[in-house]
Parts: structure tokens; sequence; C-alpha cells
């Protein structure tokens, strides 16, 4: 009877022993499992932050063209602001100009009426 319980003691044993051995590597695999989700989503994350710095850096790169762009224009405008200022200077001076003499030629009309009548 004692060799038939040390027999059966030492099945057990080994039973759980297996069962033990086969609960770690159960253990094992899940968090094996868990470890290959976490760093898939680690480089899921990695991705998207290199894709949004790639967006990032173009719209930079597309805003300073713009930039650039938009100060040529500016001092295209302003030029040509400059010279349409200077045009109608150079208009009005020449305007004024002809006023006075047409208003300098009534007065003398006038005067010229005046000393004949």
């Amino acid at each position: 009877a004692r060799a038939m319980a040390e027999g059966e003691m030492k099945r057990l044993e080994a039973e759980a022993a297996h069962a033990e051995s086969k609960a770690r590597r159960s253990v094992r695999d899940e968090l094996q499992a868990e470890i290959g989700e976490m760093r898939a989503l680690i480089d899921f994350y990695v991705t998207c932050e290199d894709e949004a710095r790639c967006e990032l850096e173009s719209e930079i790169r597309r805003s300073r063209e713009m930039a650039v762009q938009l100060k040529m224009m500016a001092a295209v405008v302003a030029e040509a602001d400059d010279e349409t200022y200077t045009a109608l200077r150079s208009h009005h001076a020449r305007l004024s100009e002809s006023e006075c003499r047409r208003d300098g030629e009534a007065v003398a009309a006038q005067e010229v009426s005046v000393v004949s009548e």
C-alpha cells in the first residue's frame, strides 16, 4: 500500500509539475502576446508621429514659399503704387498748371473786356 501511495504521490507530483509548467507557458504566451501588441501599438504611434511630422514640415515649407511669393507680390504692388502715385502727382500738377493758365486767361480776358468797355 505504501508503494502504491508513493507511486500515486509521484504521479500527482508529475501532474502538478506538468500543470505548473503548462500554466507558466500559458502565462508566458499571454505576456508575449501582450508585449507584441504593445510593440505594434508603439510602432503605430511612432509611424503616426513620423507622418504628422512630415506633414507639418511640408506645411511649413509651403507656408514659407507662400510668404516669399506674397512678399514679392507686395513689392511689385508697392512699386506699382509708387509709379501710380508719381503719375497721379504729375498729372495733378499738369492739371493745376492748366487750370492756372485758364484762370489767368479768364482774368486777362475780363480785364480786356473791362478796359474795352
